[in-house]
């Protein structure tokens, strides 16, 4: 089992060139990847990037970080565009002119203007060089991810564990406690009966008899209910991705004891579902890291 979270970076290096690629994985409801670099790569390296997380992360939002620089790079090229430079001076003349000032047009007038002087840096470099560093780096970068992520999938499922325990436990009591309620609830019902039939409507006093033996019974929420905890922990053992599932389980798991909740007229059992719904929400808050 993995989480959703996970960091990985590596910096891979050769004669004239340094690669920098980090990765960060958060959760996410499906794979969602964001590649950002400072510098153009090619739109196939994207797609290949894409490919090789899309074999190892199932879900979750992964950004990836790219940096390339030149080592022991030389000094950055100076351009002039005299073009832009001429018509700027021109332009200059005309507006002086047209003022009816006498100032003199001068070079420290012209550099403040923009795109007449320009610093290029630029990086040439093989790219079969850079594409063999940065398979380098992204492989190195998403083992470190993905070794994260399983530490991380096994925190969460201890925490798990320890509360399908104590769901287990206070399930127990609550069949422990089922025979005793089942009794009172007779008790309870022979007690509305006699008072349904001294009112001799006995269309409304079927429904009742009806509504008052079926609202008692909760045998069948708590088989379904242990059932479903079953799939949870065997669930849990399963590899890949399998927050979705877990999560449809849990809804299933809340579903019947609300049932039971609201059924049972045991103040016991009704303070045990308050646990055992504590217990479940505790599961719901881990496994939204969950991959």
């Amino acid at each position: 089992m993995r989480s959703m979270t996970g960091y990985g970076e590596s910096r891979e290096e050769s004669k004239r060139l340094s690669l920098y690629l980090q990765i960060k994985t958060t959760n996410h409801r499906f794979l969602d990847i964001n590649i950002k670099s400072l510098q153009k790569i090619p739109f196939l390296w994207e797609k290949r990037i894409e490919e090789l997380i899309r074999k190892k992360v199932k879900r979750g939002k992964v950004i990836v970080d790219i940096e390339i620089s030149k080592k022991n790079s030389s000094s950055p090229k100076i351009t002039i565009n005299q073009e832009i430079a001429s018509q700027y001076y021109q332009t200059l003349c005309q507006l002086r002119d047209s003022l009816g000032l006498k100032d003199e047009i001068n070079l420290s007038h012209l550099i403040k203007f923009p795109q007449i002087i320009n610093i290029v840096e630029e990086i040439k470099i093989k790219e079969k060089i850079v594409k063999n560093l940065l398979d380098k780096a992204l492989s190195k970068s998403l083992e470190n991810v993905l070794q994260m992520r399983e530490k991380e999938g096994e925190r969460h499922l201890r925490s798990i564990l320890k509360c399908i325990k104590k769901i287990k436990n206070y399930t127990l009591q609550i069949k422990r406690e089922l025979p005793l309620a089942k009794i009172s609830y007779q008790n309870k019902i022979k007690e509305n009966l006699k008072e349904l039939l001294s009112n001799k409507r006995n269309s409304k006093t079927a429904e009742e008899i009806s509504r008052l033996v079926n609202r008692g019974d909760i045998t069948e929420e708590e088989v379904r209910f242990n059932s479903h905890l079953k799939q949870l922990k065997d669930t849990l053992q399963n590899k890949g991705a399998i927050g979705k599932k877990l999560k449809f389980i849990l809804q299933e798991m809340h579903r019947e004891i609300n049932t039971i909740g609201a059924k049972t007229n045991s103040l016991i059992i009704s303070h045990l579902v308050i646990k055992v719904k504590q217990a479940i929400e505790k599961i719901n808050e881990e496994i939204e890291n969950i991959e």
